[in-house]
């Protein structure tokens, strides 16, 4: 019997529970070292950073419209003790994503100066 995780991909239900089983295992060593994971993370995301959003391009068309935004993101940063910020510096001190949007519903959605959850979940490669 296939158990669909997501619709995208199907495991077992065998699978499943080792899926969750190391799941669970991950979250408690990462709780007991570096205490409380964010509860509000995407289901099956194993890795969330906070970022910026630095920049927002939009490209037209040669008729003037637009077609495209492109996106850069950045980890954010803080060295001031206490702050949030510092928090997530420590331990994702480094990270950044340019991204090419072409759907006209996305665009706008962000703004340069605004702050965004990135939530890394893993799939296979086929995956849609």
């Amino acid at each position: 019997m296939r158990h669909p995780i997501h619709s995208q991909y199907p495991v077992t239900d065998e699978e499943y529970a080792d899926l969750e089983s190391r799941r669970e295992r991950f979250v408690k060593e990462v709780v007991q070292k570096y205490g409380k994971v964010e509860e509000s993370m995407s289901e099956g995301a194993v890795l969330r950073l906070k970022c910026c959003v630095n920049t927002v391009k939009t490209v037209h068309g040669q008729e003037g419209e637009p077609f495209q935004q492109e996106l850069a993101l950045s980890a954010v940063y803080s060295n001031k003790e206490g702050s949030a910020n510092a928090q997530w510096s420590k331990w994702t001190p480094c990270a950044s994503l340019t991204m090419t949007v072409s759907n006209p519903a996305a665009f706008n959605k962000l703004k340069p100066g605004e702050f965004v959850y990135v939530d890394l979940i893993p799939c296979d490669k086929d995956s849609i």
